[in-house]
């Protein structure tokens, strides 16, 4: 397919109803997603007869278009069940009212080849990097990123030293036409220069479906095997004190059993978390300094990621 054909096939996919300034919700237009799916296609050809991965996929923009390039099956992940519903009318939309017309899924799916537009972290500090260690959690192949440019050793630093990748490489840099799309954008549009990295998963993440999976597993399994030997202590402390006390250590240890908690839920977790700043979005303060951030395009830094 060509770059013209596929660029306008999207160019009606809609965008967010209402976008939500604490998630970061900034469309990815037709123009920077048709370049960047069409760069990896036409270079690595990475979609044909694959499964790809969307992290934070929000309008289903990068899936629809990794699915018109040929993929097998596209999984697009988001936490945000508005965003979700607009990505379901859109693939919808594409496929021609068609149910089975584009091999797309909303829902989590490990996957050969991972393609996102992360958010940059500028109203949640190090969320780029924890969609990215989300994104080797589940890739067994190859992950495809945009960061901003500013954080470029940053991230080819963390990319290997954390994220145990065996490559990162900056394909291409890119400008993000970013529209004024919330309230305290002042500017008609801001471009922010992007990059394009792709990164290599490193044996460790392919054997063992992503390092970040497996010690997360692990550390669950010492964390239950501990609540088990408390809960073993106060059921036998029950049962000594109260003729009812076995029902009740059975009960408790039924309510405190968990599961392992899925990378989609680990990451709604992470998007949630209470901290510094969180409920505050709308402050004057908060908004006038993340304008500051978007307009002059200032250097993020280890701290800034931190």
């Amino acid at each position: 397919m060509k770059l013209k054909e596929l660029h306008a096939l999207m160019q009606d996919i809609a965008p967010f109803r209402r976008a939500k300034v604490e998630l970061e919700q900034y469309p990815t237009g037709p123009h920077l997603a048709s370049r960047l799916l069409f760069t990896v296609d036409n270079s690595y050809d990475e979609f044909a007869g694959r499964t790809v991965a969307d992290l934070g996929c929000g309008t289903a923009m990068l899936s629809i278009g990794a699915a018109l390039l040929g993929a097998r099956h596209v999984v697009g992940v988001d936490i945000d069940p508005d965003a979700l519903e607009v990505a379901a009318d859109n693939i919808m939309e594409v496929a021609g009212g068609e149910e089975e017309g584009l091999p797309i899924d909303l829902v989590l799916a490990d996957a050969d080849t991972v393609i996102m537009n992360p958010p940059f972290g500028t109203k949640q500090k190090g969320v780029d990097m924890a969609f990215l260690a989300a994104a080797f959690s589940v890739s067994t192949h190859t992950v495809y990123s945009l960061h901003k440019s500013s954080t470029r050793d940053y991230i080819a630093k963390t990319a290997k030293r954390d994220l145990g990748a065996a490559s990162a490489e900056v394909l291409a840099q890119l400008r993000y036409d970013l529209p004024a799309t919330m309230k305290f954008h002042k500017h008609k549009s801001v471009d922010i220069e992007v990059d394009l990295w792709r990164f290599e998963v490193g044996q460790q993440q392919q054997a063992g479906g992503g390092r970040g999976r497996a010690v997360q597993e692990e550390d669950e399994e010492e964390e239950d095997e501990g609540e088990e030997e408390e809960e073993a202590a106060a059921g036998a402390q029950q049962r000594r004190q109260q003729p009812g006390g076995l029902t009740v250590a059975a009960a408790s240890r039924a309510a405190a059993m968990k599961c392992a908690v899925p990378t989609a839920a680990a990451l709604e977790a992470l998007a949630r978390r209470d901290g510094p700043g969180r409920g505050r979005h709308g402050d004057s303060d908060d908004e006038e300094e993340d304008e500051g951030e978007e307009d002059e395009e200032e250097e993020d830094d280890d701290e800034g990621h931190s």
